[in-house]
């Protein structure tokens, strides 16, 4: 009796954490989506990444795919290099998640980046 007791209560708790982590995941893509300039989508990325949520793999995906068909106007010097970096980051996490869908992304990053180490 103690034993699935115990059972019920881990899986109860198991529960909880896989939904707090959907739930944390929907709050990191509302903050994503809503900032304003690449410098902010870095900070919320860089929050993302602290955090290692379950399921940010399509995150990844999703992002680094608006990242590439959204014309964005660059207007200093930081927001390029945030920009820059954010699809560098997006790509190796998408590939580290094997988020296969994102294939094709990462290679139009490649001709949407000028910048050499987001080529490489």
């Amino acid at each position: 009796m103690m034993k699935r007791l115990v059972c019920v209560l881990l899986v109860i708790c198991g529960g909880f954490s896989a939904f707090a982590d959907d739930e944390e995941m929907e709050l990191y893509t509302y903050l994503y989506n809503n900032a304003v300039n690449p410098v902010d989508k870095l900070g919320v990325l860089r929050l993302i990444l602290d955090s290692e949520p379950s399921g940010a793999g399509q995150f990844y995906a999703d992002a680094l795919k608006q990242l590439v068909e959204t014309e964005m106007n660059l207007q200093s010097a930081t927001e390029r290099d945030s920009a820059d970096e954010l699809a560098r980051l997006l790509c190796y996490h998408s590939g580290e998640e094997k988020i296969t869908s994102a294939a094709g992304d990462i290679w139009r990053t490649n001709e949407v980046f000028t910048n050499p180490l987001v080529k490489a």
